[in-house]
């Protein structure tokens, strides 16, 4: 039997990012991301020049010891390629990076994402990713904090 759950968005900082991704692109204004949306939030963002994908929204399901992260994307100019990952707050996961053409465990179809994380039957401590889609320019979107339940 599987759960289904939506995530609350979880403050992450600019700052946070920077040091877990090992650059200094992300800056928040007003409570976004200035160049994508926040989980949760849309970006506005209507310029003619060429634009990251956006995240709209993310769930995460359940299904024995994996639990799910469904990630859905907009791209204003159709050229998002991959996604990437990377454990906050302590969380153990290794930044990963792939592109929707081998996206190792996960499964891609227009404007979705998802990837299971396997919890290892619930023992620990609940562990906390930072998600993003990448395009074929090299822009990420604004990374997105999705919390991983051990529930």
């Amino acid at each position: 039997m599987s759960a289904s759950h939506s995530n609350k968005s979880e403050q992450v900082s600019a700052d946070m990012l920077n040091k877990a991704l090992g650059h200094d692109q992300f800056i928040r204004l007003g409570g976004h991301f200035l160049h994508g949306a926040e989980h949760g939030h849309e970006n506005t963002n209507n310029s003619n020049k060429e634009s990251p994908p956006i995240i709209t929204k993310t769930d995460t399901f359940r299904e024995g010891d994996l639990e799910y992260v469904k990630v859905y994307f907009k791209d204003p100019d159709q050229d998002a390629s991959g996604f990437g990952f990377t454990g906050i707050y302590g969380s153990p996961w290794a930044q990963e990076q792939h592109p929707f053409t081998s996206p190792s465990f996960g499964t891609v179809s227009p404007g979705v994402v998802e990837y299971p994380f396997n919890l290892g039957g619930g023992a620990g401590t609940p562990s906390d990713i930072a998600f993003w889609i990448s395009d074929s320019e090299g822009q990420n979107s604004a990374p997105v904090a999705i919390h991983l339940a051990y529930n």
